[in-house]
């Protein structure tokens, strides 16, 4: 059964965070040929910064999978997965094939690998926007629904979630569960189980140029979600190997629209002030749809994402960083920068046991260039403190 993109409903989730993304630290400065991709109509007035909009794109179809389907995915990415060495190759054969990338990027994300000092060629990717509905607000909530969207190419799963919807996340986005079946506005949807809508995105990704994944608020609330279903079904490892990082889009036009008198950066209001249109703002996939076309209106320079653009190596380091964190060793924005640097938590504990006197501060000698030397000093002192307790 094909679900109808009208059926799809979405909470808004914006929180208003000023604090930066963790940088990527090499990008280079080129942009890419103009593509089939444009971006909506020029409007009088609409943009004071990037008033040359393009034509509207045609209307996505919604790609859904049926049981035949899923079985045929599942063969697609258990091939996968027992070939992974094989996926970077694939990859870069599409993408020679092709010559162009499936959307406009203004900007490219190395391969993800945490080491500050590893530089690698930019090249094209197809830049992936995604989005998650949930049972409710809160990191520990579960998935119901993953829509996503590269120009034309359209994805979208829904699946039972295994914890409660909240009250407040039901009424907004009429999702109910009942007898182990989902409904949305008291009609049945079809679902599939969460390891299989993992698989199926593995597979919509792995037919892609290099995916960049982006969204908006997606550092605060979709990413690390996504990343706790990824590590729960052990499929990190291979989504790794087929998206090159993430793009939060919150963070990356509050840069951008900073001194434009704009207020609220919620997308729905970006939306309306920089397109002068409106759309259905909780439906998942018009969501996204109406996030590709913002993008391509903000037009960022390549000095401009590179500022917002993060690895799930890095996300997973800074989560394992949060209990320095919470016990006052570091601040959030030190461990943002050990992170970046490719610093968790095992790897500093593993460099103290070996040597207490002097082997964290051996190990993270790379940090005196983030930190001024007194801060660098009592940084090390505090996380050698918070071990010494530990043991």
């Amino acid at each position: 059964m094909t679900l109808k993109a009208s059926t799809l409903i979405k909470i808004k989730r914006e929180r208003q965070d000023d604090e930066n993304i963790i940088p990527v630290t090499s990008l280079a400065s080129g942009l890419p040929p103009k593509h089939s991709y444009t971006p909506p109509l020029e409007k009088p007035g609409v943009s004071p910064i990037h008033p040359n909009f393009g034509q509207e794109t045609a209307d996505d179809s919604l790609l859904d999978y049926n049981d035949d389907e899923c079985e045929e995915t599942q063969s697609v990415v258990s091939d996968m997965m027992e070939n992974k060495e094989h996926i970077g190759d694939s990859l870069n054969s599409k993408a020679s094939d092709k010559g162009t990338p499936l959307l406009e990027c203004a900007g490219c994300l190395p391969s993800p690998a945490p080491a500050a000092d590893q530089h690698i060629p930019v090249e094209d990717h197809s830049i992936v926007f995604f989005d998650l509905e949930t049972t409710g607000l809160g990191t520990n909530c579960d998935i119901i629904q993953l829509s996503a969207v590269c120009m034309e190419k359209t994805f979208n799963v829904y699946m039972v979630p295994r914890t409660a919807i909240a009250k407040g996340a039901s009424a907004v986005t009429g999702f109910t569960v009942s007898r182990h079946k989902l409904y949305l506005h008291r009609r049945p949807v079809q679902t599939k189980t969460h390891r299989d809508c993992l698989m199926s995105f593995l597979a919509f990704l792995q037919g892609l140029n290099r995916p960049l994944l982006a969204g908006h608020n997606i550092k605060r609330f979709d990413c690390p979600i996504l990343v706790r279903a990824l590590e729960e079904f052990q499929l990190n490892e291979e989504f790794k190997l087929l998206v090159s990082g993430f793009l939060d889009t919150l963070i990356l036009s509050k840069d951008l629209l900073q001194n434009t008198g704009i207020k609220s950066f919620k997308q729905e209001n970006l939306v309306k002030e920089l397109l002068k249109k409106s759309y259905p703002a909780h439906n998942a996939l018009e969501d996204v749809k109406a996030l590709q076309d913002l993008y391509s209106a903000l037009r960022p320079t390549p000095a401009q994402i590179t500022r917002h653009l993060f690895t799930l190596d890095q996300m997973e380091s800074l989560s394992s960083l949060q209990p320095l964190v919470e016990g006052k060793a570091i601040s959030k924005t030190t461990a943002q920068k050990l992170a970046r640097l490719g610093f968790s938590f095992e790897k500093m504990k593993r460099s103290h046991l070996q040597n207490p006197s002097e082997g964290l501060r051996q190990f993270l000698e790379p940090l005196k260039e983030e930190l001024k030397y007194s801060m660098f000093t009592k940084t090390v002192d505090k996380i050698c403190e918070f071990f010494k307790m530990e043991q």
